[in-house]
């Protein structure tokens, strides 16, 4: 029997406790405790694979972005292969210039943009 969804608001009611509760620690560990605590959830859960295998919306490497989340990078591949195969020490800014120089300025993601993306995928946590 599939179970049914919480409504926003109700998600919203539950998590706030939570959310509480994690303000007394640094951003990071808050969310490096929701990840541990969502891999306990997925080991313990009684839902059927079908269900688990349902992609959920938000943010996290275990989660799946809305679509206007999605960065201009992760949905241009030969982009994101140019960033991870420029191996050289480069900044950012003669980085952006590269790109721009090899893609045009209008597909070229912007410098907020691939700054978020270094941070995402480049930086070690």
């Amino acid at each position: 029997m599939k179970a049914s969804l919480m409504s926003l608001e109700d998600l919203e009611k539950k998590a706030r406790p939570i959310v509480n509760s994690l303000l007394e620690h640094s951003s990071i560990d808050a969310l490096r405790i929701i990840s541990v605590v969502m891999d306990l959830v997925l080991e313990q859960s009684t839902d059927s694979d079908s269900e688990l295998n349902q992609p959920v919306l938000g943010v996290g490497p275990n989660l799946v972005p809305p679509a206007h989340m999605v960065n201009s990078i992760d949905q241009d591949p030969e982009i994101r292969d140019f960033i991870h195969s420029y191996t050289k020490p480069i900044t950012q800014k003669d980085l952006r210039l590269l790109l721009i120089k090899k893609f045009g300025k209008k597909r070229a993601p912007s410098r907020a943009g691939l700054n978020r993306y270094l941070i995402r995928t480049v930086i070690p946590n």
